[in-house]
């Protein structure tokens, strides 16, 4: 026997099963993470910690769709075909479907809004200015033009592990598409423009191979603080 992840697992942040795991036999796959079902040992300590239900076992008829998934998912780069990827993504396409943003955003700080390094009342004047200007219906481009503030713009942004703090404090507010967020002694002046979502790329290479992460650092910080 051996355990498997199934779909409740797709888009969540936790990592906790990662964390318990004596193996490492987690793979992060485009927006799920798999079980490795030939590394398993069948310890179950991964089982209770899921906050989201998603680790099963693998003896029920009904989930043997899900153990497809994890055996699929773990393979190496050079096993797979493009027809074998085509074909599972056509049979699971809008489970594998993956989040995209567009977004623009400004780094605020004294420097920029008010010319000196210090965060004096000015500044934060500023800073309440803006958002009575977000309140007020003022567009993100205007009060950036007004401010003479770069810009900074990101299409087809996918959430990963190499992307920045910005962008992931960004995609973890995407809920409110227009707003400010701090970033260390930075404010972040941000608008989401459009969420969509698209089939896996066979050209990016995380589609055709799941790579393994030191989950206790890199990916712990990249799901948990979105």
């Amino acid at each position: 026997m051996t355990y498997l992840v199934n779909e409740k697992c797709i888009k969540c942040k936790y990592t906790d099963c990662v964390e318990v795991c004596p193996v490492d036999c987690f793979y992060e796959g485009e927006n799920m993470l798999v079980i490795n079902p030939d590394e398993c040992i069948d310890c179950g300590v991964c089982e209770p910690e899921c906050p989201v239900d998603a680790i099963i076992p693998d003896t029920d008829d009904k989930d043997e769709k899900w153990l497809e998934v994890n055996q699929k998912f773990y393979k190496k780069k050079e096993t797979f075909t493009n027809q074998e990827l085509i074909d599972f993504i056509k049979e699971n396409e809008e489970e594998l479907k993956v989040e995209y943003l567009n977004f623009d955003y400004a780094i605020l700080n004294p420097q920029n809004l008010i010319g000196v390094n210090e965060f004096n009342q000015s500044f934060f004047d500023k800073i309440d200015q803006i958002e009575a200007d977000i309140a007020n219906g003022i567009s993100f481009e205007n009060i950036a033009n007004n401010l003479d503030l770069p810009i900074t713009k990101k299409i087809d942004f996918k959430l990963s592990s190499d992307s920045s703090e910005i962008e992931k404090k960004i995609y973890a507010s995407k809920d409110n598409d227009f707003d400010i967020l701090e970033n260390n002694d930075d404010f972040i002046l941000y608008k989401i423009n459009e969420i969509y979502e698209k089939e896996p790329n066979l050209k990016d290479n995380k589609t055709k191979k799941c790579r393994k992460y030191s989950f206790r650092h890199k990916l712990r910080g990249s799901r948990r603080n979105s």
